[in-house]
């Protein structure tokens, strides 16, 4: 297990999301149930880290990695997926509640975080896909990934502590919500 796990912050490592993700989008499509990826960068993450030094940094991703793990039930994932970005993989989970976590992290990340001077309120933006399988639209890990990514730059241009939320619909990508 030690080898699928970042060593930093405990969540699972981008070695382990590929396969995993890749089995649980087969599962979906197999079982019918909804799925849902929140991809969390934390806002402003190179400038604190710039500012106050690695070791305030590697601190805020010890924490935001524990609030994520809070946030979710235990049979979603959470991955360090880039320096500052993690990925929850949530299975058999409802627009609403998707929404719902994603405002619960926010609101989290606002409270527990902080930087060491106490001056500055920690935020992150997150990118939110929702997949219902359907007939004849199968989606792969990697697209839905793409699509999270997107949603997460659309998020930080709207000035960070945002959620987008896209949902795949009759085939396509559609915007559904702005938090």
């Amino acid at each position: 297990d030690v080898q699928w796990r970042d060593k930093l912050t405990g969540a699972f490592n981008r070695e382990w999301l590929q396969s995993a993700l890749d089995s649980t989008v087969e599962q979906v499509h197999q079982h019918k149930v909804p799925f849902g990826l929140l991809l969390v960068d934390i806002d402003q993450f190179r400038t604190i880290n710039n500012l106050s030094g690695e070791k305030v940094g590697d601190t805020l991703l010890q924490q935001a990695a524990s609030v994520l793990r809070h946030c979710v039930r235990l049979t979603d994932s959470v991955t360090r997926f880039g320096s500052d970005e993690f990925l929850v993989a949530l299975k058999d989970v409802n627009q609403d509640m998707l929404t719902l976590i994603a405002d619960q992290i926010r609101a989290r990340v606002r409270s527990d975080l902080s930087a060491t001077d106490g001056t500055r309120t920690i935020t992150c933006s997150i990118g939110a896909v929702f997949c219902e399988p359907h007939e004849g639209a199968k989606l792969k890990a990697d697209a839905i990934i793409r699509e999270a990514e997107k949603t997460l730059a659309d998020a930080k241009r709207r000035g960070g502590d945002h959620m987008v939320l896209t949902a795949f619909e009759t085939g396509k990508w559609i915007p559904q919500t702005v938090h």
